[in-house]
């Protein structure tokens, strides 16, 4: 992550929270395994990883029950460097 934080750190925010430090905030999510990564774009929305992705970052939606609009999108479990790095590079082709 560090490494990744200094390569992009004029263009994306990567913020890590220590979620048994954190518990408070970090109950408000829905974190089945450590790590996991929430992703969002530059607007706030959540990030909708492409198909060639979701598997290499075994990417999990969260999504309204009712509207099935997508309310978190992220990965469970390790994210490899350049797997992590084509998340970004995505997010990054599609920023406004």
């Amino acid at each position: 992550m560090e490494k990744l934080r200094e390569e992009y750190k004029d263009r994306v925010i990567i913020q890590t929270i220590n979620i048994r430090k954190e518990m408070d905030f970090t109950s408000q999510f829905p974190i089945r395994v450590t790590p996991t990564l929430f992703y969002f774009n530059a607007d706030g929305t959540p990030f909708k990883s492409p198909e060639e992705l979701e598997s290499r970052i075994n990417y999990v939606a969260y999504e309204d029950k009712k509207s099935g609009e997508l309310k978190l999108g992220g990965s469970e479990g390790v994210v490899q460097y350049e797997d992590l790095k084509a998340v970004i590079e995505e997010m990054l082709k599609n920023a406004k």
